[in-house]
Parts: structure tokens; sequence; C-alpha cells
């Protein structure tokens, strides 16, 4: 396993240099809740923000606009004890990223309630516009939705103010753990998940993709929503990895284009989840490179009949799946499994049997 410190300074070497380093005071002076507002804050471009060790009830980030030479950045103060952003008692996701761009986490522990009272939050949320955005070397735990959720969401009013419709471009999600996450849910129920990103402006990464999971750990993440049609069995459920109709409109994305920026999927482990190891539906021109699956497919549903570890699909005749390729995967499926189903070029890729 890569050590934090290691990580961390693969994180300076990709960003630009902070202009100004701001260290938070001790959990507590934050309202609501002992959170964090970015926008309470005043969070400005090139800010390197430290937060301290203690609990937090959650990170919300609206509206702040780093560039591309001066990122916003929230990061643990000490990497050896990160700060615990703790959302068991309440209905929000862990971190809320909406509206915002060249923003940037490392280091957080986020912790939710697999019984808590809202069966849809996850861990981190990246949504509403939000575009050039980095999740890096974060443990996100026992939400009952998604781990790290990129998606669409409709406008919608909140709190007496009318918030627009969007979903996202540019995201990285690097070094982080996923755990415990997806059981209540029956929509945001994988550990990463990309899905219903768009074209926004200025969202180029240095690295030239569109989204990529790189170096991430993702284990037991299963859905126990019961099956039923029209219900459980219309969502990809309890996967580790979704890549989820970006080729395509569909009822939840009516008015998004056919997103084909380049996504990547490199180097991730992803273990013992219910669904599938990876889900690529609907979306192509991915690469995938260098992951390992082991023992994925524990759930027992009949919407998991004839699938397989790595499964790439299309579900209408509409959706443009090419441009996958698959390069020196490990696949370990448990017995009775598929290893890689679908359309895609594959290459030195291992198979073993469960």
């Amino acid at each position: 396993m890569i050590k934090r410190r290691d990580v961390h300074r693969l994180w300076s070497a990709t960003l630009p240099a902070p202009t100004r380093t701001v260290r938070l005071e001790a959990p507590g002076s934050f309202a609501p809740l002992g959170g964090i507002s970015g926008g309470d804050l005043g969070a400005q471009a090139g800010d390197r923000i430290l937060v301290p060790a203690g609990r937090y009830s959650h990170l919300d980030l609206y509206g702040l606009h780093g560039r591309p030479d001066a990122w916003i950045s929230f990061e643990a103060a000490d990497l050896d004890d990160p700060p615990v952003i703790d959302a068991r008692e309440t209905i929000r996701n862990g971190i809320d990223i909406q509206q915002c761009s060249f923003v940037a986490l490392f280091g957080f522990r986020i912790v939710g309630a697999v019984d808590g009272r809202n069966p849809d939050s996850s861990g981190v949320a990246v949504f509403r516009g939000s575009k050039a955005v980095r999740v890096w070397s974060c443990d996100v735990r026992n939400f009952p939705g998604g781990g790290i959720n990129c998606f669409y969401t409709s406008a919608t009013d909140w709190e007496g103010t009318r918030l627009p419709a969007g979903g996202w471009d540019g995201v990285d999600v690097a070094f982080n753990h996923i755990s415990g996450c997806c059981r209540r849910s029956a929509y945001n129920t994988s550990g990463i998940s990309f899905f219903g990103a768009e074209h926004l402006e200025g969202a180029e990464m240095p690295e030239a993709f569109g989204y990529r999971a790189l170096h991430n750990t993702i284990e037991d993440c299963e859905c126990d929503v019961p099956y039923s049609i029209g219900g459980f069995d219309f969502v990809t459920d309890g996967n580790g990895i979704s890549v989820d109709c970006l080729a395509r409109r569909n009822s939840l994305t009516p008015a998004l284009p056919s997103y084909r920026k380049l996504g990547r999927v490199v180097g991730n482990l992803v273990q013992r989840n219910g669904g599938r190891g990876l889900h690529v539906l609907d979306s192509g021109n991915l690469e995938h490179e260098g992951n390992v699956y082991i023992g994925n497919l524990r759930t027992l549903s009949p919407a998991f009949e004839g699938a397989a570890e790595v499964e790439v699909s299309a579900s209408v005749d509409e959706a443009d799946v090419s441009g996958v390729v698959h390069r020196n995967n490990v696949v370990i499926p448990r017995l009775g499994r598929l290893d890689i189903a679908g359309p895609g070029q594959t290459t030195h890729d291992l198979m073993a049997p469960g």
C-alpha cells in the first residue's frame, strides 16, 4: 500500500503552488452543527486550507472557483490524524461539491451510517455544474448510498434559494479507500460512480481526461434493496465502479448530449462487492488498465444473472460504447462467474478461476 505521505508528495507536485495557506481552528467553531462551509470561510483562488483533526458534521463546498493556475484545496492538517466528517446524524452527504471549479480534497475520513435517515446519502457528492475537481486519499465508509458519487441533478429549491441543474466535468478520484457503502439506496449504489457528465467550458484537466479513478481500494459495498420489477432490476447495484450512461440520454438526463471525453480506470483494487467490479453501461472511450478484481458479484439477485466481474454493455442501439480498451487487468471471479464480458479491445489481461 502506498503511504499517505508519498501520495501527498505526488499531490503537491500535481497542483500549482498555493498563494495563501489558511489553518482552520479546532472543530466546533463552524455553523451549522460543527460543519464547515467553504463559502463562509471566504476561500479564494490559490488558497490551501488546512483542516485540523476533530469531528465535523459535513463539508459544504458551493460556488467556490479556483483557476487552472490557482486551485482551492482543503487538506488534512495532520496526515497521521485526519479530520473526520461524521455524517451519521445528518441527512446530508458527507461532502457536497456543487457549482465549484478547480477545487481539491485530500486526506479526510468520511463516515456515514448505514441505517441513517437518508438512504441515498453519499460520502462525497460532485454535481450541479462542478468541474475540475480532485478527491484524493480519503477514507469513505458506511454510507447507505454511494461512496464517491459524480452525478447530474435537476434544479431545486433549498432553504429559499433556487439551485440550478447540472452535472460535472473533469473529476479525478485517486488513492481513496471506500468500504461498506451502498446498502440502502437503489440509485447511488456504487463505490465510485460517474453518471450525468456534461461538457463544461474550461474543465480540461492537465492529464487530458474527463474523469479518472486511480489507485483506489473499493471493498464490501453491497446493496440490500430487495429485487422488484421496475425497481432493483433497472439500476446498477453495489458495483465497485460504475461508468453509467455517458454516451446517451436517459430519463434522468434527457438534455445532456453524449459525453465522449476520455475516461481512465487505472490501478484500482476492487474486491468483495455485491455487484460487478466494473460496470460500463452505455458509455465508451475508456482506458481500463492495471486493475485487480477479486470475488465480486456476491449479491444473489436476478439483476445479476449472467453478469461478469467486468462488464461493458449497451441497453439501447444509439449508445456508443466504442473505444473501451482493457489492458493488464487481473480478474479473480467467484466460482461460476464470468470475468470480462461485452465489447472492448483486450490485451494482456489475466483471468484466474475463483
